[in-house]
């Protein structure tokens, strides 16, 4: 009687060969498999870098556009401030226009001006004569009704002297609604 054992072994090492070929062919393909996803990814990588390259470059040319600019910038926010502090100088020339006209149109014809003042209160000192009480008269009434562009909210009288020849001399006080 004879053993085939060679005919065991052999099928075990057939069948040993066989599955180290399967395994290699799996190993095989998960490496072709895994370089293609590292080929992928690299790619990927590659084009991203790209992409921030294009970029840096497009900030840096904005970055000097900007830069550019700034001087131009600074220009216009200094005549901004000049014009903002022209305005209320122009706005403070009309308000003073506005009371020297208000002024001038409440004292008659023939009145002589010695002082005319305003505080920084807003309260306007007029000193000044007059050759007959009549035209004083004519003052204070025209003091009383409203004239333009502004009106008198408040006079006083400080001072008044007669001379011997029939001038009137006054000091008034006068406040006017702005």
């Amino acid at each position: 009687m004879e053993i085939e054992l060679a005919k065991k072994t052999i099928g075990r090492v057939r069948q040993t060969q066989r599955a180290k070929r399967a395994l290699d062919k799996v190993i095989i393909w998960g490496a072709i498999f895994l370089s293609l996803v590292i080929i992928i990814i690299a790619a990927a990588n590659l084009l991203v870098n790209r992409e921030n390259q294009v970029l840096d470059s497009k900030i840096q040319s904005l970055k000097k556009q900007i830069e550019a600019k700034s001087k131009i910038e600074s220009q216009q926010v200094y005549l901004n401030s000049k014009l903002t502090a022209f305005g209320g100088l122009i706005k403070t020339h009309e308000l003073h226009q506005a009371i020297a006209e208000t002024i001038f149109s409440l004292i008659p014809d023939g009145t002589s001006l010695k002082g005319f003042e305003v505080t920084e209160t807003g309260v306007i000192s007029l000193a000044g004569s007059v050759p007959s009480w009549g035209l004083f008269s004519r003052l204070l009434t025209n003091l009383e009704q409203p004239s333009r562009p502004l009106t008198v909210a408040q006079s006083k009288i400080m001072q008044i002297n007669f001379t011997a020849d029939g001038q009137v001399d006054f000091d008034l006080e006068l406040t006017l609604k702005i």
